[in-house]
């Protein structure tokens, strides 16, 4: 019985969050945030980009109340076009290929994937009718940098989460759900924020490293 509750409990949280077969569309932009914090750099760069996430299904990861995890594969997204795009772009504005001073830069999308934490019981959401989460993008990205004849190794991990609330509603038999926000184009949005946020990690890591290799 015990079982069995659980796996109502896991796929009514999975009726809220997610959709079969449904098109995220892709949103591949820097953002002009991350155009504000990465500085200008008088370096050339050679970039390699790789990506172990292929264009398609994307991992969701639902997350209950209890700490129980789901793992479902209900959306598709452009994940690597989308990398390529957003990382190409950064280092094509960046920096200058007309210096002589050139850094080697292999940069490999590890993870890329969407995580629904509930806010709120089961149980209240079936007595309210109320559905409370959080919804989260995470990007791993490995990167590996020659420079001067030195070899360097990170993973940087970024997140972009948002609030989401919505509303069922019963009359005269049909069930209608509202949403505060329309949750294709949040979840467009937080994977575009993820990929930005982990540039913006690789940016600062390379002002450290020429920091200290030139000092």
């Amino acid at each position: 019985m015990k079982n069995s509750t659980l796996t109502i409990l896991t796929l009514f949280l999975l009726a809220f969050t997610t959709a079969c077969s449904t098109m995220i569309p892709m949103q591949a932009n820097l953002s002009d945030q991350t155009l504000l914090l990465a500085d200008n750099k008088n370096l050339k760069i050679e970039p390699k980009l790789t990506s172990n996430v292929d264009n398609g299904p994307i991992q969701t990861i639902s997350v209950l109340l209890n700490g129980t995890e789901s793992s479902s594969m209900y959306y598709e997204y452009n994940s690597k076009t989308a990398f390529n795009n957003i990382w190409g772009e950064y280092f094509g504005s960046k920096y200058n290929n007309f210096s002589k001073d050139t850094l080697f830069a292999e940069v490999t999308l590890n993870r890329l994937y969407l995580k629904t934490s509930s806010a709120n019981s089961i149980g209240a959401q079936m007595l309210t009718g109320n559905t409370k989460f959080n919804q989260s993008a995470e990007a791993e990205i490995y990167v590996k940098i020659t420079y001067k004849g030195d070899v360097y190794e990170n993973i940087f991990k970024a997140s972009a989460s948002e609030y989401n609330e919505s509303q069922t509603v019963t009359y005269g038999g049909i069930t209608t759900t509202y949403s505060q926000s329309n949750p294709m184009q949040q979840r467009a949005v937080l994977l575009e924020d993820a990929l930005n946020k982990s540039i913006i990690q690789f940016d600062n890591y390379i002002e450290s490293l020429l920091l200290n290799a030139d000092s």
